[in-house]
């Protein structure tokens, strides 16, 4: 008799329990943008949402001749070289400022 009302007590307040973490997540996950909220109701498997960019271009334009040889015409053969990379497409580049934004980098 102890063992069932043991058992029935535990399985009770672990229930209630999982109620109130259900009620108190459902009020902290509401959504107040409306493009967030209209992301999340599309009926396509997966929407990745990124921040806008800005497009314009710079001036950089590398050839390569060969696996391990890189020409950059226009620029001074003796300057320091870093090549960099974003899986996310999250680089930020500004003439005069630290590249940022990348996952890896390669000195050449």
């Amino acid at each position: 008799m102890k063992q069932n009302y043991v058992k029935a007590t535990t399985l009770l307040c672990a229930q209630v329990a999982g109620a109130l973490l259900l009620a108190s997540g459902a009020g902290a996950a509401a959504v107040t943008d409306p493009a967030l909220a209209q992301a999340c109701d599309v009926p396509a498997f997966a929407t990745t949402l990124a921040p806008v960019v800005d497009t314009v271009a710079m001036p950089a334009h590398a050839v390569w001749l060969s696996q391990s040889l890189v020409r950059w015409p226009g620029a001074p053969a003796q300057g320091r070289y870093v090549l960099v990379s974003s899986a996310r497409g999250a680089l930020v580049v500004q003439a005069g400022q630290p590249v940022t934004g990348a996952d890896d980098t390669l000195a050449l």
